[in-house]
């Protein structure tokens, strides 16, 4: 008992102890597996040192403490980047889900979002939470990370968790493939590449996407790899056979690059038959 209160009165007050006694306090307190030693740890969540902060939140994840939940949040918006990253890992390892709201509420900062490992943190802790019926309304949003990072969450949902209605319909990606804004295209891009599967569902945006081809050559070539990834589908390989026909037209090029490198092992019929 003596021993507690001494670590308890190092962690209360900062300014009468050196960083690195907290600090090492807090290390202690998250090997004594009881409930005074998780509020000890909840205390040196406020500590005015972001190395004692930091140890406290690690130690906090790690310990799963459900009663940090609060302060958790704070510092998903207030802390450090690093402070940030890893409030975001605890609040899915807790697993709570009443925290989604303000995880999502975070994603509407791009500077959040524009940091890769802040932004996989936060995207985990939705996979982790598994809550598809929230995160799937954030893919509606207007706000580009929002909504980024709600399909993102919800395509790799059923690889980490059973959760009902988790899962993306290419209905929902397709158009996004186009869209103005760069992180969209961008998360479009990478979702349809791991499904292969949505080449028919997708041929008509598409063949809509090949009628206006941008001026740009580096996303003519972006749109060649997409429909390369879709090769083996019925729809995109009649996509593909019907352009190319077209000659020596830019979307024509755009097509027969994607038959190049579509990695079939036969050429369908009727891409020969365009071909030729």
């Amino acid at each position: 008992m003596l021993f507690r209160s001494e670590l308890e009165r190092v962690i209360r007050n900062p300014a009468e102890s050196y960083v690195d006694k907290r600090r090492n306090a807090v290390w202690t307190v998250t090997r004594i597996e009881n409930a005074e030693s998780l509020r000890l740890v909840r205390l040196a969540l406020d500590d005015p040192d972001a190395t004692v902060r930091h140890a406290a939140l690690n130690s906090v994840s790690l310990r799963r403490d459900a009663q940090a939940t609060a302060q958790l949040v704070k510092l998903l918006s207030n802390g450090t980047a690093v402070q940030q990253r890893v409030a975001a890992e605890a609040l899915g390892r807790i697993g709570d889900r009443s925290v989604v709201p303000a995880l999502l509420k975070r994603a509407e900062d791009p500077q959040f979002m524009g940091d890769r490992v802040r932004e996989h943190a936060l995207i985990y802790a939705l996979i982790e939470l598994g809550d598809a019926t929230s995160v799937r309304k954030a893919v509606a949003s207007t706000v580009p990370g929002v909504r980024r990072a709600a399909m993102m969450a919800l395509d790799q949902m059923p690889l980490r968790v059973a959760v009902e209605g988790a899962g993306l319909d290419p209905y929902e990606v397709g158009p996004l493939l186009h869209s103005t804004e760069a992180t969209l295209r961008e998360a479009a891009s990478w979702l349809v590449g791991r499904h292969p599967e949505w080449g028919d569902a997708l041929a008509d945006g598409m063949a809509a996407r090949l009628e206006s081809l941008p001026d740009d050559a580096n996303a003519r070539l972006a749109l060649a790899s997409q429909l390369s990834r879709f090769a083996g589908q019925p729809g995109i390989q009649s996509l593909l056979a019907k352009t190319a026909s077209g000659g020596s037209s830019p979307a024509a090029v755009v097509a027969m690059t994607a038959m190049r490198d579509s990695g079939l092992r036969e050429l369908p019929p009727d891409w020969v038959k365009a071909l030729l």
